[in-house]
């Protein structure tokens, strides 16, 4: 699989990517969006608290440039590799989360009726 960057490029310059390539990089962007809205939280609730006195602080203290480094690396490698086997919805232990989580609501489901 070719890397996100590639992908998205490609988009970008209107090529359409196959749907696999899609599926796994529509993934990878939503699952990297869930921890950039993490860091930004992180920013507003230091920045609540008077203790922001730049990016740094509150993301693993590291220069700024070093900061947007590493939260875009990602885009540098296949998306089903920067997921790996835990961002996998077709993994045996993404399968048996799934239906763990599945249970649990059908049981607190079944309690709230009663």
């Amino acid at each position: 699989m070719r890397r996100l960057i590639d992908i998205v490029s490609d988009s970008r310059d209107g090529k359409v990517p196959d749907h696999e390539e899609c599926f796994w990089a529509m993934l990878a962007l939503y699952n990297k969006l869930h921890f950039l809205f993490r860091d930004l939280e992180a920013i507003g609730e230091a920045h609540e608290k008077g203790k922001v006195t730049g990016i740094s602080v509150a993301l693993r203290a590291k220069d700024r440039e070093s900061v947007i480094a590493d939260r875009f690396s990602f885009m540098r490698i296949p998306p089903k590799e920067f997921l790996g086997d835990t961002g996998n919805p077709f993994s045996e232990a993404a399968i048996q989360f799934k239906n763990l989580s599945e249970k649990i609501l059908d049981n607190a489901q079944k309690n709230q009726q009663s």
